[in-house]
């Protein structure tokens, strides 16, 4: 039975589930089991062929954690009653597909497969609650559901929408979550983001667990797992604050003394890192407030085992938190006018690095005081208050770039110190994401826009890369060809590609001579070897004039199933305008003083009678610059049409 599928095997792979559910069902009513579990085995064949690896038969343990603690919790709304067959239909299907044979080769063995399904039952519905993991159409659907609009209605559902949206933000905050309700406006305008490679998890676990906001945190919550009695205001006391700036590293000073006077601390909201610290963390939801007291929550006792997740937590609070909201949180001269909307901006910066790679610190903080100027009718403020509220806004965006640094979202490199009147202060400075933030930001951005993830193929052998890289959009597909080189010694991966060769298709032959042209010269020795191969050798011509391999004026080619051939490989592998410039080249001419003899050539190719023949008829008809040649080009397509071609 063909249980892997592409994704554009849709209707194949409807038919197979369908038979599939089928024959569970029947193994359900034989086992004594309740068919209701058939619905749940939908679901999870659907999410597999959508958003996993297409394979119906091939469970591994990661993809089980992917579906009960990501795309559940994103996409299914289910009470309690239902959320608790899941666990139970998943494991079912796994065990009706080892019964049947129907496990495939590469799986996980089933004991490790339910033992894991056993450890996610309670992550499972504590996820399934999390708001935090809820994607953009649950928080939506729940919203409406909870304001009794009949799903099934569709000018219900888009009058409760268009009210939605034209609603305050405060309304869209508590539906989405600030965070999630700033990424989908920082998404607007935007529909498809670049293809990116995801690190390792090993990597991704290591990176976060190192991040010094998470050590901090991990020490925090360590220190709240006995109860610890806030104040009447509902701060830290200043028993547990002296102990924890010293137990968390902080730069915070308690009864600071200047001079000769003593500034007695107060309150723990005068110790702004800790403070940060401890609101950070209810954002969270690594710690609880319940009666006055404050305590781990179960997702903080799990912060070790689950990193990965809390790390995914913490950015999220730390856009509800708001950096500078907080930073400003006592301001009697009202100098934090700006910080809502500075830290409304984040999302849209994660984005920009995201697409971009990196970007200057200076730039992000110019385009965000060039919008609060778009927002705030500052005409009449006099020029030397300006630039002191714009060196705020600077300072704001350095401070939240700081923080994100501190969780190991981005690195922040190239920093200066710039002297001033009153001192110095930090200048230029280069952000990036890191590999944590990019695996962050898409997870983040999935939500709202299509964020392809390649890499998943970097160990398949090279003739399964190009055979699932074919059914990709093209940016996915070169960048999944070059994750799967980089993870190889260059040259043993040229030489697989170029074995691979003679059974691919020509869009596999135009995606794995990109890739080799990447690589460079170094693919040169795989290459020659193609040189007598009837159907390749074209091909690796052009990539070793490309490559600087071999002299473009010994490019002649004589007979026309040869020039056919190469043109052919050309408009295959550059596209409709390079095959005007190797038409001189085919021939041995100059192209201002060979028009005559590249017209008269061009005539001749429709003799080869093949539909590439007609393919490069096309192209230089459609794009060569020179009427007699283009002319040259239509007429010969024409007798090939004549000859039934």
């Amino acid at each position: 039975m063909e249980l892997e599928f592409g994704p554009d095997d849709e209707e194949r792979f409807f038919v197979a589930r369908d038979e599939l559910l089928e024959r569970f069902e029947w193994w359900l009513v034989a086992q004594g089991r309740s068919v209701d579990l058939r619905a749940d085995a939908e679901l999870v064949l659907g999410f597999k062929w959508s958003y996993l690896d297409g394979h119906l038969g091939r469970w591994r343990t990661t993809d089980l954690d992917e579906l009960l603690l990501e795309l559940y919790p994103r996409k299914v709304v289910a009470d309690r009653e239902l959320a608790e067959l899941t666990v139970p239909a998943v494991a079912g299907l796994l065990e009706f597909l080892d019964e049947q044979g129907l496990l495939a080769p590469g799986s996980d063995p089933l004991p490790v497969l339910l033992a894991r399904l056993e450890a996610l039952r309670g992550p499972f519905l504590e996820a399934l609650g999390d708001p935090s993991r809820h994607g953009l159409g649950k928080s939506l659907f729940g919203a409406m559901m909870a304001d009794g609009v009949d799903l099934d209605d569709d000018a219900a559902v888009g009058g409760w929408v268009e009210a939605f949206n034209a609603g305050p933000r405060e309304e869209r905050d508590r539906v989405l979550g600030p965070a999630m309700a700033q990424m989908a406006a920082a998404s607007e305008g935007r529909r498809r983001l670049r293809p990116v490679t995801i690190a390792p998890v090993v990597e991704l676990e290591q990176a976060a667990r190192e991040a010094p906001a998470m050590v901090r945190f991990a020490r925090f919550v360590d220190h709240v797992t006995t109860p610890r009695k806030l104040t009447e205001k509902g701060n830290l006391k200043l028993a547990d604050a002296r102990e924890l700036v010293e137990l968390l590293e902080l730069d915070d000073r308690l009864d600071e003394t200047i001079g000769e006077r003593t500034f007695t601390t107060r309150s723990s909201t005068e110790l702004p890192t800790l403070d940060l610290t401890f609101r950070w963390a209810r954002a969270a939801r690594l710690v609880k407030v319940r009666k006055g007291e404050l305590s781990a929550t179960q997702a903080g006792r799990r912060l070790d085992r689950d990193v990965l997740q809390i790390a995914y937590q913490a950015l999220h609070g730390l856009l509800e938190l708001g950096v500078t909201a907080h930073h400003y949180r006592h301001d009697p001269y009202g100098f934090g006018w700006h910080a809502d909307e500075v830290d409304a901006e984040v999302p849209a910066w994660l984005l920009e690095l995201y697409e971009h790679g990196s970007l200057d610190v200076e730039a992000i903080a110019a385009e965000t005081w060039e919008l609060l100027l778009e927002r705030f009718d500052l005409d009449d403020v006099p020029a030397d208050k300006l630039a002191f509220h714009r060196s705020l806004v600077e300072n704001a965006v350095r401070r939240i770039l700081g923080r994100l640094e501190e969780l190991g979202i981005v690195t922040v490199e190239d920093v200066h110190q710039v002297e001033t009147l009153v001192g110095s202060r930090d200048g230029g400075g280069v952000v990036a994401l890191s590999d944590l933030g990019v695996w962050a930001v898409q997870r983040m951005a999935a939500v709202h826009l299509d964020a392809p993830v390649v890499g998943t193929l970097r160990e398949v052998p090279a003739g399964e890369l190009l055979r699932q890289a074919t059914d990709m959009a093209e940016d996915a597909a070169s960048a999944e060809l070059d994750a799967w080189v980089a993870q190889r010694d260059v040259v043993d991966a040229a030489a697989e590609l170029v074995d691979a060769l003679p059974a691919a298709g020509e869009v596999a032959l135009g995606l794995a001579f990109g890739a080799l042209l990447r690589i460079g010269a170094p693919a040169a020795p795989a290459v020659r070897t193609l040189g007598q191969d009837p159907r390749l050798s074209a091909y690796a011509t052009v990539w070793l004039v490309d490559t600087l391999q071999i002299d473009a004026e010994d490019v002649r080619v004589d007979g026309v199933e040869g020039q056919v051939a190469l043109l052919h490989a050309v408009l295959d592998l550059r596209g409709a305008h390079a095959v005007t410039a190797w038409l001189p080249l085919m021939l041995g001419v100059r192209s201002d003083t060979g028009r005559d003899a590249i017209a008269a050539a061009v005539e001749q190719l429709w003799r080869d009678r093949s539909e590439a023949a007609g393919e490069v008829l096309d192209a230089i008809a459609a794009v060569h610059p020179d009427k007699p040649v283009a002319k040259a080009a239509r007429k010969a397509l024409f007798k090939l049409r004549s000859a039934g071609l």
